[in-house]
């Protein structure tokens, strides 16, 4: 009788331990999503797969960031990394500020471009529809080839 009042308990913990780890991985897979939208749109960039990486922007700054890589087929990216995060709350919106690093030549000027971008991630709010999902917040930055 003993012996099976503890295997009950033990079995008892075991599935409040399995329900609570599961809890803790959908909260952690949330908090991780930053990293996983931050990587894809660093890898689809350097790609130069412009229309993956547009995925990544709100709606309404799809299309202008679309325009201004559509016939550029002498810009070549060798480098585009995530340099530098910080995290800003203002009440429940969540939003990461994010440096990153370009490197750029023009098959017509042989000459290696460097410069410092600066992106606002946003938290969508979570919806019926949706799921909450980070989304790029700021259009994209006038590049030094493009003020000439």
């Amino acid at each position: 009788m003993r012996y099976r009042l503890s295997l009950g308990i033990v079995a008892l913990l075991a599935m409040s331990l399995l329900v609570s780890a599961c809890s803790v991985i959908k909260e952690y897979q949330q908090k991780d999503d930053f990293s996983t939208k931050s990587n894809d749109f660093t890898l689809r960039m350097q790609w130069g797969k412009f229309i993956g990486a547009s995925l990544h922007f709100q709606e309404d700054l799809r299309e202008p960031f679309l325009e201004r890589f559509e016939d550029r087929d002498d810009f070549k990216v060798t480098q585009f990394s995530l340099s530098r995060m910080t995290t800003k709350f203002d009440g429940a919106l969540e939003r990461k500020i994010a440096l990153y690093e370009l490197e750029y030549y023009l098959l017509t000027d042989m000459k290696l471009h460097k410069e410092k971008l600066k992106f606002v991630w946003e938290l969508a709010a979570e919806t019926k529809e949706k799921s909450a999902y980070w989304r790029i917040v700021t259009p994209f930055p006038e590049l030094e080839i493009e003020k000439k």
